[in-house]
């Protein structure tokens, strides 16, 4: 290569490293400034939840759910009550420190996406990606809330992009590692919990070689069982029962199975161990297997109900965008909520053109994407889909539909070549 040219390549490189941290940095003061305009707000159950256990785990009283007491738990898992032990045991009891490390999770997140977009598009897609991924509403409303979405979130966008790289490589360390970043995703949020089993079947599909994928799925597998394995011991010492991660399935699969309730969430004062025995209320696993029991005569009584129950659970799970907070706190302007909701249509409907189009050109490296928003919806659909369980996967759908949006206006002719100049993902 000429010196010439050689410079013009440093040049070009350290361009786009100060549009990366422009963009950055405007996710992180988009961020901080919703932060300070929803200061001071009450935290919702979930959040008073989380924030309990940790203050137990630093206190010394382990993962307990009951205020001051060691008590297990058992419908939790332990990563995210560990993320906030550690800040607390750092900064105090600040929920502003927790707030301030979740923007930049945020755009740690955005970040991934960027990698991801770059590795499996090559253009400049990427860019589009990190400033949608870091300015999306849903992310940043969270950003402020003390939950697990997300880190989980952040977790499983650097997971898929190991399952990018595994399939780009299919390199057996890189098939460990993929392994056990789900099972660390796992134990923020369980839904990750059969992932591994899915990607086992996706590797042996688009692996030349089955033999190899059959490797690599096992690799995966094994890792992944060895990620949560802690906590299963754990479990295990604690209860006296094999309780791999969490319960509490049983209970929101029988909220999804019942049609009367549209499969969905009425609130823990409706469930039916506050109105029956002493024993469903207190004994966790034989609640477990009452609530599977239930479930199962639910689906058995209304089959073609519950047929057509799980396809309005589908659409329910992606029906309206994760920001209906936003109102709560005074901005109830119709051009705030009709933004959130026109963002969030088009990045179903780009992303819906961006699967297609990704399968139709068949860009392997991007087949991951479509596989862990299949399995969110299904795994969602099974039980019971709040929107705001989709927040994990919104990194994923975004990527997609920057990649439907380019083509899609690509067709539109020479009249928008300066803007997909800018956005080309060739």
């Amino acid at each position: 290569m000429a010196w010439g040219d050689k410079i013009t390549e440093i040049m070009k490189i350290k361009k786009e490293h100060k549009v990366l941290a422009a963009i950055i940095l405007i996710i992180l003061l988009v961020g901080f400034g919703y932060a300070f305009l929803v200061s001071g707000r009450e935290l919702w159950p979930d959040e008073r939840d989380f924030d309990t256990i940790a203050q137990n785990v630093v206190q010394g009283h382990g993962f307990s759910r009951v205020p001051g007491s060691s008590v297990p738990m058992i419908r939790r898992v332990p990563l995210y009550p560990l993320f906030l032990a550690l800040i607390y045991r750092t900064c105090g009891h600040s929920l502003d420190a927790v707030r301030v490390l979740q923007i930049l999770l945020v755009a740690s997140t955005a970040l991934v996406g960027y990698l991801t977009t770059r590795l499996i598009l090559k253009g400049k897609l990427a860019f589009l990606s990190l400033l949608l991924i870091g300015l999306w509403p849903s992310l940043i409303v969270f950003s402020t809330r003390i939950m697990s979405e997300v880190l989980n979130t952040l977790l499983l966008s650097i997971s898929i992009l190991c399952l990018v790289m595994l399939v780009q490589r299919r390199s057996i360390m890189l098939a460990f590692i993929c392994g056990l970043l789900i099972g660390v995703t796992t134990l923020c949020k369980a839904t990750t919990a059969l992932f591994p089993l899915f990607v086992f079947l996706f590797l042996i599909l688009v692996y030349p070689s089955k033999k190899e994928a059959l490797h690599h799925g096992l690799i995966l597998i094994l890792a992944a069982g060895i990620a949560i394995s802690p906590w299963t011991i754990r479990n295990y010492l604690q209860f006296k029962s094999f309780i791999p991660v969490q319960l509490g399935v049983s209970p929101a699969l029988w909220v999804g199975t019942d049609i009367s309730k549209g499969g969905r969430w009425q609130g823990g004062a409706k469930m039916p161990h506050h109105k029956f025995s002493k024993v469903l209320r207190e004994d966790h696993l034989y609640a477990e297997k009452f609530y599977f029991s239930e479930a199962i005569k639910n689906i058995e009584e209304n089959p073609a109900g519950y047929l057509i129950l799980w396809v309005k659970k589908v659409g329910g799970f992606w029906r309206r965008p994760s920001v209906g907070v936003v109102e709560k706190f005074g901005l109830k302007k119709i051009l705030i909520r009709g933004s959130n909701y026109l963002v969030h249509y088009l990045a179903i409907v780009f992303g819906i053109i961006g699967s297609i189009l990704v399968v139709k050109r068949k860009i392997l490296l991007a087949y991951p994407l479509i596989l862990i928003i299949f399995y969110y919806t299904l795994m969602y659909a099974l039980l019971f889909a709040e929107p705001r369980y989709h927040i994990p996967v919104l990194p994923i759908l975004i990527i997609l539909a920057t990649y439907g949006f380019s083509r899609t206006l690509g067709r539109f002719g020479p009249k928008y070549r300066k803007v997909l100049k800018c956005f080309s993902s060739e």
